[in-house]
């Protein structure tokens, strides 16, 4: 809480509660049900640092009592639900200091993406000055049939990209299978950019990950990682399938906790192209499903 100095009454609490927290728009109480006891805090609010009214940055706090129990990742999940689905928000941000473990944790166990260090971030009122460790979370969510031209667009920019093994006849030839049937044929997921642009996308099917692919401008901003944990994470898919060639998915793939379970010669379309069959690690799949 800025206040920038220590509170030394009750009073001067009192007021700094009533301007701060009470009826500020998108800030809760965490109360327990049985005791309709105060323990902590939750929020969302405009984050300083971004100039985009679909950014709010997250913040909390907890009694210390009250620590690893889970209450905070519960309230967490509650509030990125109704920042992303409520307040239709491209991305939500979090900033926490270097030695509180407990509130990366939180943060990491949520999906959230590490940004970076934002160095000598914050003085406080006794002169201390703090870094501050810096996350993100963007959006995911389902696209609409309208939105399949442009989720193509990202995935032959994709493939050209990384896929340098395929010919120009070849990628004309998946094209419309993708376009026309590879698409209606999966449950999709988008993550948008600020502007509202598709930047990454993949498709499920019941026991698969079909396919993940992310703009090559926006690759290595943590949107493919974050789409394969929704997919592990909240949908409880273990396998999906890779070109032996793609080096760099594959790399991306085996870093993420994956193993080969399986090779065929050639793709599904009998062209000479080898998929490998991955599968989420056992330790990386319970490690998983009690994070979620």
């Amino acid at each position: 809480m800025p206040v920038g100095r220590p509170i030394k009454t009750i009073e001067e609490s009192r007021e700094i509660l009533q301007n701060v927290f009470i009826g500020q728009e998108n800030i809760w109480a965490m109360i327990l049900k049985d005791a309709q006891q105060l323990i902590g805090s939750i929020g969302i609010v405009p984050d300083p640092k971004r100039e985009n009214p679909q950014v709010r940055m997250l913040g909390y706090w907890l009694d210390e009592a009250h620590w690893g129990k889970g209450y905070m990742t519960e309230a967490v999940q509650a509030i990125l639900n109704y920042g992303f689905n409520e307040l239709q928000l491209s991305l939500i941000t979090a900033n926490c200091y270097p030695h509180n473990k407990r509130s990366q944790q939180v943060l990491e166990r949520n999906g959230f993406i590490y940004e970076g260090v934002l160095h000598q971030a914050e003085l406080t009122y006794n002169g201390n000055i703090f870094d501050h460790l810096c996350y993100y979370l963007p959006n995911i969510c389902q696209p609409a049939p309208q939105d399949y031209d442009e989720i193509l667009e990202v995935w032959e920019a994709s493939v050209r990209h990384t896929h340098h093994f395929l010919t120009e006849e070849h990628i004309q030839f998946y094209k419309p299978l993708v376009r026309n049937h590879y698409l209606p044929a999966v449950e999709l997921y988008i993550i948008r950019d600020a502007g509202r642009k598709i930047v990454a996308f993949m498709g499920l099917s019941d026991e698969l990950i079909e396919m993940l692919f992310v703009y090559p401008g926006e690759q290595g901003k943590g949107y493919g990682k974050r789409l394969l944990e929704y997919a592990t994470r909240k949908k409880q898919l273990d396998k999906v399938d890779v070109n032996e060639q793609n080096e760099k998915a594959l790399s991306f793939y085996l870093h993420m906790g994956f193993q080969i379970i399986g090779r065929d010669e050639t793709d599904g379309m009998g062209k000479p192209y080898p998929i490998l069959h991955l599968q989420l690690k056992e330790a990386t799949v319970e490690k998983s499903k009690s994070k979620g």
